[in-house]
């Protein structure tokens, strides 16, 4: 029996119980002094739609049921009502958004359905895998329906499934895997009734928890009050130093051990956190031609510069693609400046990109090229990718990819090391500290907003010759970085 539960206001949504149980202080903050919260980056908000979209889609699994979404946020009476309607009449046996409130937790479920006359809930998520984050999600759900009068017999959790192929039509029962969380949910029920319970205590304070930064600021998620929480950390303190894990840092934090310059070398510390703190405090540049020199040796001419610009997609359309391969947007290779080659590559969206990827590689790469780029993971992901699915191409490919040179590998080995970048090794930082003038200016700030954009002129089948010009030009300065980049470290290796 469908239970009737008062209808006032909600404390809490699957959201904000997640953020409780990082940190109840985020929760109160979040709560009741939201003007206090972070702005949100434009990559953090770009990342957002993507849940939703496939949210939506995987409805497609339970055809024909009734969306039960409210049509703004001061709508969600009226969707526990009709949710509650649907269940108690024959209207329907499958319920998109289906929306209930019990104990002050407001959910709304991506798809019920009554199957062999019982209830069973999906709960859809944008991922490869299952993460606990997930499973937390899922018992709260279950809390709130088995207390809402709903028998749910099994609930699952929705994700993509990695192992799935892309042929000539989308098979949606393949796409997405089925995980049976009913157990996990069960267990976690006392935990989520007192984590329940904590949370409300914790609203109704009259100033915000006493509770320290740690780990759990950036765990599972990065916290957007670490503005306010962190302001009493000073900007050269210990936290931005790259030799130190987490876990070391805080324990210096305990222990009062928050300026850089409070600091003193020990015995325990091995060369490269000796050097990373005499340079922090003396301000200067450190460079390891030594380590250099290591990995100069890997470079074969002749060497061509190369800025890539991808995109990934949770459900695929191109044959042989799986969910979340790398989609290829533009490259721009550039040879020897002296040469004056410069050749550039734009997809196509309406054309599988593979076959035009593949042509273009063949004829503007010597077989025996060495392609030297910056944070080239996701080109190099691709390339393994395409030789994946080229399986008469797929070696040459495949051994592209093995002469990739990634430039970012000298800040991560801690080859070169500038004091002023602090954690930011982004291009246009490390250009800047660095004095590398670039070849114009970027029309995005980072891959993030560059494929997002993308992502939304091909959707909309806008990306002709002209709007194409953005992502040749963000490509084009990716390809002069790493060429300039590298000129720049043979220049400190020549001068040492």
């Amino acid at each position: 029996m469908l239970k009737i539960c008062s209808m006032e206001k909600h404390l809490l949504s699957k959201s904000t119980f997640i953020r409780g149980v990082q940190c109840l202080k985020s929760l109160y903050l979040y709560k009741n002094r939201y003007f206090l919260r972070d702005k949100l980056s434009p990559e953090q908000l770009a990342k957002f739609k993507r849940g939703t979209d496939v949210g939506v889609f995987a409805q497609n699994l339970f055809p024909g049921g009734i969306d039960c979404k409210p049509k703004s946020p001061s709508q969600y009476r009226m969707s526990v009502e009709k949710t509650r309607e649907i269940i108690q009449g024959t209207q329907s046996e499958v319920i998109y958004e289906a929306t209930f409130q019990y104990d002050g937790v407001l959910i709304m479920l991506d798809i019920l359905a009554k199957e062999n006359g019982k209830w069973n809930a999906y709960e859809v998520k944008s991922s490869l895998k299952i993460s606990e984050t997930y499973l937390m999600d899922a018992a709260l759900q279950y809390y709130v329906l088995k207390n809402s009068g709903i028998d749910i017999d099994r609930f699952f959790l929705v994700h993509t499934n990695p192992e799935y192929v892309f042929q000539n039509d989308l098979e949606i029962s393949e796409l997405f895997t089925f995980v049976d969380v009913t157990e996990d949910a069960i267990s976690k029920q006392e935990f989520v009734k007192t984590q329940i319970e904590k949370s409300k205590k914790a609203l109704v304070l009259k100033s915000s928890p006493k509770i320290d930064i740690g780990s759990h600021c950036n765990n599972p998620y990065p916290c957007d009050f670490l503005g306010h929480c962190w302001k009493h950390i000073p900007k050269t303190s210990i936290f931005e130093l790259k030799q130190w894990s987490n876990e070391e840092k805080f324990e210096l934090y305990q222990k009062g051990i928050v300026k850089i310059e409070d600091l003193k070398p020990d015995e325990s510390f091995d060369p490269s956190k000796e050097t990373e703190l005499e340079a922090r405090k003396a301000g200067k540049p450190f460079f390891n031609s030594c380590k250099f020199e290591a990995f100069f040796q890997q470079i074969k001419m002749p060497v061509v510069f190369a800025g890539f610009l991808g995109y990934t997609k949770a459900i695929p359309e191109w044959k042989n693609y799986k969910p979340f391969d790398v989609v290829p947007v533009s490259l721009s290779l550039q040879n020897d400046p002296s040469s004056g080659d410069h050749n550039f590559f734009n997809a196509d969206p309406s054309t599988d990109p593979d076959l035009q990827l593949f042509e273009f590689l063949k004829n503007n790469i010597p077989a025996d090229a060495t392609l030297i780029t910056f944070d080239g993971g996701t080109f190099t992901r691709l390339l393994n990718g395409l030789a994946a699915r080229m399986p008469d191409g797929g070696q040459s490919i495949h051994a592209l990819a093995g002469r990739i040179i990634d430039l970012k590998i000298m800040f991560d080995d801690f080859i070169y090391y500038h004091p002023d970048l602090r954690n930011d090794f982004s291009a246009q930082k490390i250009a800047e500290i660095c004095k590398i003038e670039g070849e114009g200016i970027l029309p995005f700030s980072s891959d993030t907003l560059a494929a997002n954009a993308y992502r939304n002129e091909s959707s909309n089948n806008k990306v002709t010759a002209g709007t194409a010009i953005p992502f040749i030009k963000y490509t084009d300065y990716r390809a002069a970085f790493s060429r300039l980049l590298y000129g720049f470290f043979k220049m400190k290796s020549e001068n040492e």
